[in-house]
């Protein structure tokens, strides 16, 4: 409320919790939602020098206008023109963040200008938020189907990821402790299977026409520069599963592999088992 005075007196005061939830209404309509369209900066090509050199452009003011876009006209009358002495160079990558709470939003988000046809061509990736509810509808697998072959989608609203051991290495020596003695070194808990999401991606690319969709897991990185790295990549979370320590030797958290370990140090589970009474008792 506006009004002045201060301390709350008069008829300019704050208004009461009830009266401003009066004036907002319905609570339970759909929630306004936002997308993104996000447009990185352009790549500036390359100025090659030796062409330059070749064509008799000389170092100074010339090399720059070049740089700048314009054609030079040298000293004996030819002109040279930019794209022949510049190399490389791209348009700056799009990149689409869409979250919409229902059907409804989604046919609003398609219509939008900013989404025609020949803008939507230039997408080199796109994120979903979108809730699950709404992306498991047919109009959501169509609207994924229809974005173009080349973008790479990224799929943020399925089931919730498996709990994985940040720290590797100590989960992995709490592991093989906790199976020589579990009631002196309780083992962690959220121990992950291993495994892959092959046939989840597989199923989700036939439902949408065989768009280029990813399931979003722990560590998932989408990578749009450098171009030659683009793309969805996994291999952080690969490495919270199997990895290669300093020794060089490569392990996991794979229980047959632990208890493979843990079989040949029978003479320490021995020596555990028989610590005095109270080293066993549990803290507290």
């Amino acid at each position: 409320g506006g009004g002045s005075g201060g301390g709350g007196s008069g008829g300019g005061g704050t208004q009461p919790p009830e009266s401003v939830l009066g004036e907002l209404g319905d609570l339970s309509r759909e929630p306004v939602c936002v997308c993104w369209l996000l447009r990185m900066p352009a790549v500036p090509p390359k100025f090659d020098a030796a062409a330059a050199k070749a064509l008799g452009v000389p170092s100074g003011p010339l090399r720059g206008r070049l740089c700048a876009g314009q054609c030079v006209a040298l000293a004996d009358g030819s002109e040279v023109r930019p794209e022949q002495v510049l190399r490389g160079g791209t348009a700056g990558e799009e990149l689409l963040l869409v979250d919409v709470a229902s059907p409804s939003q989604l046919c609003e988000l398609r219509r939008h200008p900013l989404l025609s046809a020949d803008r939507l061509a230039a997408l080199s990736a796109v994120v979903h938020l979108t809730p699950a509810a709404v992306a498991a509808t047919a109009a959501y697998r169509a609207f994924c189907g229809a974005l173009p072959a080349a973008a790479r989608q990224l799929l943020l609203h399925g089931s919730p990821p498996p709990r994985r051991f940040a720290f590797v290495a100590s989960a992995r020596l709490q592991l093989k402790l906790g199976a020589l003695n579990s009631e002196v070194f309780p083992p962690p808990r959220g121990l992950a299977c291993e495994g892959g999401d092959g046939g989840e991606r597989s199923e989700l690319r036939r439902e949408s026409g065989g768009a280029d969709l990813h399931e979003g897991k722990m560590l998932t990185r989408l990578v749009l520069r450098p171009l030659e790295r683009a793309g969805v990549h996994r291999e952080e979370e690969a490495r919270l599963q199997r990895w290669v320590t300093s020794a060089g030797c490569q392990v996991s958290l794979s229980p047959a592999e632990l208890r493979s370990e843990v079989g040949a140090l029978e003479a320490l589970r021995s020596q555990l088992r028989a610590l005095p009474p109270p080293l066993l008792e549990p803290q507290g």
